[in-house]
């Protein structure tokens, strides 16, 4: 609705936000960006990891007190570093926002600074995983195995009788032994062979 074509002082066209009234719109717009795309999401973060630690205490399974605290610290840890990383990440941008309201012309330095403030809002979005992977013990066991290449993975054969003679076979990871290479699992390998009846 307020987009389109300028023409620039160099003859090149370019995308612009064009207000009826860039004089006070500018000033609203800039306003409503900050509280719409930074302040409210921020609090809403916020809150709802606050609401997330304050039920913790309310399991389906009783931990004892020990646990509950581990597992609290933990989940406060995470839920304070992704605030913070949020904040840090997109609150220079939004600042300088504000600051260019009182801003006739910009100077190198301060352009320099918005472009340094726009990456760090971008990379707010890829420093997110890597907080999960640094802080969730989970998170980092599933990643591993998730990465890991299938050959380098060592199975156990786990059979079980069922109810009607027949065999199931199982494959499980077996973590009692040693990585070894894809060619000694094909050396040490037993052929199995499954009868249908």
């Amino acid at each position: 609705m307020y987009t389109g074509l300028m023409r620039r002082k160099d003859g090149s066209v370019g995308c612009a936000l064009l207000l009826p009234n860039p004089a006070t719109d500018t000033y609203w717009f800039t306003l409503y960006q900050f509280f719409l795309a930074f302040a409210l999401p921020w609090l809403i973060i916020c809150g709802v990891f606050f609401k997330i630690l304050q039920n913790m205490s309310a399991t389906v399974a009783p931990l004892p007190q020990r646990s509950l605290r581990v597992r609290t610290r933990k989940v406060t840890r995470m839920a304070v570093v992704i605030c913070l990383a949020f904040f840090i990440c997109w609150a220079p941008y939004y600042i300088l926002q504000l600051a260019h309201l009182g801003v006739q012309r910009p100077t190198f330095a301060f352009q320099y600074a918005y472009y340094i403030a726009i990456s760090m809002g971008y990379a707010n979005s890829c420093i997110n995983p890597f907080i999960y992977i640094v802080l969730s013990e989970t998170f980092k066991r599933k990643f591993i195995v998730a990465v890991q290449p299938s050959h380098c993975r060592v199975f156990r054969v786990a059979p079980a009788a069922l109810a009607d003679g027949s065999m199931s076979l199982r494959l499980a990871p077996d973590s009692s032994q040693p990585s070894q290479s894809a060619r000694e699992l094909l050396q040490n390998m037993l052929p199995v062979t499954v009868a249908v009846h």
